[in-house]
């Protein structure tokens, strides 16, 4: 998955690069898009790995199929988070609360699926905190631009 999304993103950069026309607003935010998409990706991939460990000491094969199919999902909305952006000309804060607000959503719903196995958002954090018990995470960057 990280080599498909590296991947996606380098053709995103590579098509903006080559693209000259109506493009100047865009190129600018894209950097701020892609470092939202990025610090996301990361969040999902501290808790993605906490939680397997969680689960080969506590099997749950139920739970463990829901939190997976939320990761996939907050997954799914980052990157269709990026492709709503790309082809945006001068990004309103309307057009970004509207293509991240997915995303949000659907990590807050697997917030709710990981806070009883040890995980915690802490909006103080800049780095993840980690024992073996519980994991606290840094909120999304994405999210204090959506308030």
């Amino acid at each position: 998955m990280k080599f498909a999304y590296n991947l996606l993103v380098l053709s995103v950069v590579g098509l903006l690069m080559s693209t000259q026309v109506g493009c100047a607003a865009l190129t600018a935010d894209l950097p701020t898009i892609l470092t939202y998409i990025q610090d996301g990706n990361l969040v999902l991939n501290t808790i993605q790995g906490f939680v397997s460990m969680y689960f080969i000491s506590h099997p749950d094969p139920t739970l463990q199929t829901q939190v997976a199919a939320a990761i996939v999902k907050a997954q799914t909305a980052l990157d269709a988070a990026l492709r709503i952006t790309q082809g945006t000309k001068d990004l309103t804060q309307d057009q970004f609360t509207a293509a991240f607000a997915p995303f949000m959503a659907a990590y807050d719903d697997l917030l709710t699926l990981v806070k009883p196995l040890g995980v915690n958002v802490n909006t103080n954090l800049v780095t993840v905190k980690v024992n073996a018990n519980t994991l606290e995470v840094p909120a999304p960057l994405v999210a204090a631009k959506l308030k």
